[in-house]
């Protein structure tokens, strides 16, 4: 007897709310059951990329936020959490160039950029200044 197939809408809008309850493990455990379901399911794949970045986990999370990339070119947010990856990698070209990314994809990320810890070691970059002034 198959099991039943998972309701993937349903099971992200609860993947999404334990994020953000932060109960991470349970959220992960859950969005990795939605890709197993529908590997190709974005928001799940950037959502689980956010939380294995956040467990130190960085090549699991590279190559999540690539995956959604693949799919979805124009997602700001994994290009975005991407900059964030490299920039703490100090791979600062790197980051800079899928900051750049996110930015002309979604003009208000230029806000969070200036103040995100994460990208602190590009503040001092006139790339980075010329990428956050266009927004």
């Amino acid at each position: 007897v198959q099991p039943p197939a998972l309701d993937v809408k349903a099971a992200y809008r609860e993947a999404l709310g334990l994020q953000l309850e932060n109960s991470s493990a349970k959220a992960e455990d859950l969005y990795r059951k939605i890709i197993a379901s529908d590997p190709n399911h974005t928001d799940a794949l950037n959502n689980l990329g956010v939380i294995v970045m956040a467990g130190g986990d960085r090549q699991e999370a590279i190559g999540l936020f690539n995956k959604v990339i693949a799919l979805k070119p124009d997602s700001a947010d994994a290009h975005y959490n991407l900059a964030c990856i490299y920039a703490n990698l100090e791979d600062s070209k790197s980051a800079l160039e899928h900051l750049e990314k996110a930015v002309v994809i979604n003009p208000e990320l230029h806000k969070w950029a200036s103040r995100d810890r994460d990208l602190q070691n590009l503040w001092a970059l006139p790339k980075f200044k010329k990428i956050i002034s266009r927004g």
